[in-house]
């Protein structure tokens, strides 16, 4: 069997299975599930890790955790199941885009279509953060990995929650290696690199950051090579202003950004609905009613040529 290609076992479940992508710890799969001709986003452990215990671990602990949600701003959860390479998850297949795609000086998003972004991810945190998301235990759940490429844009503008592999839902317990801080780092809230607990601020710090970014079209820490001095950045150093790269951002959305990158949680929102609230205020009439619009025509990958007409009104390019 050729390396990151799936088992007999699953390929007699699932056909047309082809490659879509890879991760730090899986390959995800483009299949259609043979039970109901659904096209499924297929995920599977990673050939050379694919021995060892812990990740084994982790990734049937995800499958445990997205197998208790549902909710329409989360990916939805099809299957799972194991054969001789170990567990498969089968969730439903976006057709889309990550948000990642939108880091990027000339794909960055409006501020409308960044505010139905945000908002449709914190729908989704303010139902796992209160337990309102299991359809079997009613737990919290953290996700611990919220970034761009974690945040999917479907072609109608609907921006879904993924990748539930570090997640911790409070009703059971995952641990880590000692030592060790899981998640990515330009993403991860400056108490968890501490080595403090990692809370539900820390997911709206999180997503604060993905907000920052598709504003901007950079990385929050972009401006700094120097690796010791970036190391540094990410658990002392006061977060960019995104006026400083983005002049045209209104001083309202700036204030919600600036808040949820507090280095102090204390000072962040302390709900994901209190986030979604200020973040509702802070965007006008005309750029809600377009917002929708502009993600669902960036998801299309046709966002560009609207983009720089906008662009070039308000006096704000790619920087």
């Amino acid at each position: 069997m050729a390396s990151g290609s799936p088992s007999r076992a699953v390929e007699s479940a699932f056909d047309g299975v082809e490659a879509a992508g890879a991760g730090a710890m899986a390959t995800v799969f483009r299949a259609r599930w043979t039970r109901t001709g659904q096209r499924v986003a297929l995920k599977r452990v990673l050939p050379a890790l694919r021995s060892s215990a812990h990740v084994q671990q982790l990734f049937e602990d995800e499958c445990k955790v997205h197998s208790m949600i549902e909710h329409p701003k989360v990916v939805r959860y099809v299957s799972h199941g194991r054969d001789d390479d170990g567990a498969y998850l089968a969730l439903e297949w976006i057709d889309g885009t990550s948000a990642r795609t939108f880091v990027h000086p000339e794909q960055k998003l409006t501020s409308g279509a960044s505010a139905v972004l945000a908002l449709d991810v914190l729908d989704a945190l303010s139902a796992l953060h209160r337990g309102q998301a299991s359809t079997t235990i009613r737990a919290p759940v953290l996700h611990r990995d919220i970034s761009p490429a974690n945040v999917l844009v479907s072609k109608d503008g609907v921006a879904r929650l993924a990748d539930f592999g570090l997640a911790r839902s409070l009703a059971f317990a995952r641990s880590s290696p000692p030592g060790t801080t899981a998640g990515k780092l330009g993403y991860l809230p400056p108490e968890v690199l501490a080595g403090r607990t990692h809370t539900t601020r820390g997911d709206l710090y999180a997503l604060s950051v993905v907000l920052w970014e598709v504003l901007a079209g950079q990385r929050l820490f972009s401006h700094i090579d120097d690796p010791a001095e970036r190391a540094r950045a990410f658990v002392l150093a006061p977060r960019r202003p995104l006026r400083s790269v983005r002049s045209s951002t209104s001083e309202a959305l700036c204030a919600v950004i600036d808040r949820g990158l507090s280095l102090d949680p204390a000072r962040r929102f302390a709900s994901a609905s209190e986030m979604a609230a200020a973040l509702r205020s802070a965007v006008t009439r005309d750029e809600w009613s377009r917002g929708r619009d502009d993600l669902a025509i960036a998801a299309r990958g046709g966002f560009l040529r609207r983009s720089k007409r906008r662009e070039q009104k308000s006096g704000d390019g790619p920087q």
